[in-house]
């Protein structure tokens, strides 16, 4: 609808105008998790930079975790944001743990060679991937224990091509941060489905065993 500059619109008309898209609200909000600001990219998206940088002080100081206690030389998250429609995604996380009367544990599906949890869960409002970084991915001791901290539940089917390759992205922003910076990056990613709540964090368990993100521990 055309409005003439000298005719005053309601509100609501201009909060459509000037509404951010929904991958950039997704951006912003996974930057505030952890405590900092969203990238700003070129018009071309180029891979020079992924979407949210999170130094562990920032992360730290948003939330009662101790999360810089880290493996290796790691001093930040490198997280590549997606917004993108439901395939079933959203569905899958949320049926993790929703059977299980151990309410209290934070939900994990295992997939392939993939982790998967929420970020902040949209049913209790806790900060799950603040609890599987502490107790998780900074200090695996293996998939018993898992069990016992965390509701696991393993995915049998096939990952989606999808999840590779915004994995492979997050990894090669966290090669290119050790090339420039000399010191660790874990790659996360954060995924948030059309219409959903939730943004759900994946991550692969080799990269705490993986000297690129981690370093040389012999060194």
């Amino acid at each position: 609808m055309w409005i003439p500059l000298n005719t005053s619109a309601p509100s609501s008309i201009f909060g459509e105008i000037m509404a951010d898209k929904p991958w950039k609200v997704h951006e912003r909000k996974v930057a505030r998790y952890f405590g900092v600001e969203r990238n700003l990219r070129g018009d071309d998206f180029s891979r020079k930079n992924c979407d949210v940088i999170a130094p562990l002080t920032s992360w730290e100081k948003v939330t009662e975790a101790k999360v810089n206690n880290t493996p290796g030389d790691v001093e930040c998250i490198v997280v590549e944001c997606k917004y993108r429609a439901d395939l079933g995604l959203h569905k899958l996380m949320s049926e993790v743990g929703s059977n299980s009367t151990y309410t209290e544990k934070v939900p994990i599906a295992v997939w392939g060679e993939y982790f998967m949890c929420w970020l902040t869960n949209p049913i209790t409002k806790q900060r799950d991937f603040d609890t599987a970084w502490v107790n998780l991915i900074t200090n695996y001791p293996g998939y018993l224990w898992l069990c016992k901290v965390f509701h696991v539940e393993t995915l049998r089917r096939m990952v989606p091509s999808y999840i590779q390759e915004y994995i492979e992205q997050a990894y090669d922003y966290a090669l290119d941060n050790r090339k420039k910076n000399g010191y660790g990056a874990f790659p996360v990613a954060a995924i948030r489905c059309s219409n959903k709540r939730g943004a759900i964090a994946v991550w692969k368990m080799d990269f705490i065993c993986d000297p690129n993100v981690v370093g040389d521990k012999n060194a």
